[in-house]
């Protein structure tokens, strides 16, 4: 009895199902090639073919909108929530101890336009 390794073992198996081919010691041989890098997947990675997939991916209407009006709402509502976090940072803080509710408002309204503005692009699951 003698003792083979893995790679051994698998090329005697693989030589008595095809004797026509003989043992290789490479898991790929010369002539495979990875569908991955084919010519025929590389050229099917075009944008247009990546756009395509995207968008059959993505609900065609949210709320009546497409997704250019949607992303127009996205771009609106995330300035929104920039603007509501900079007047908490900016206002609020300064006057956290006199009025701490100007922060607390500016904050809570930016947490929900920020949460709202990715609600209206991603759209309900």
């Amino acid at each position: 009895m003698s003792s083979k390794g893995f790679g051994q073992w698998y090329d005697d198996k693989k030589a008595e199902e095809n004797p026509d081919e003989g043992g290789s010691s490479s898991w790929f041989g010369s002539s495979e090639q990875l569908p991955l890098f084919s010519n025929e997947a590389m050229q099917s990675m075009s944008f247009c073919s990546m756009k395509a997939s995207m968008e059959s991916q993505m609900p065609k209407q949210i709320l009546g909108m497409g997704y250019q009006q949607r992303f127009q709402v996205f771009c609106g509502l995330l300035f929104l929530s920039a603007l509501f976090f900079a007047m908490a940072f900016f206002v609020g803080v300064p006057t956290l101890v006199a009025r701490p509710q100007k922060f607390a408002i500016s904050f809570t309204l930016g947490s929900l336009t920020f949460m709202a503005s990715f609600g209206i692009l991603k759209g309900t699951v």
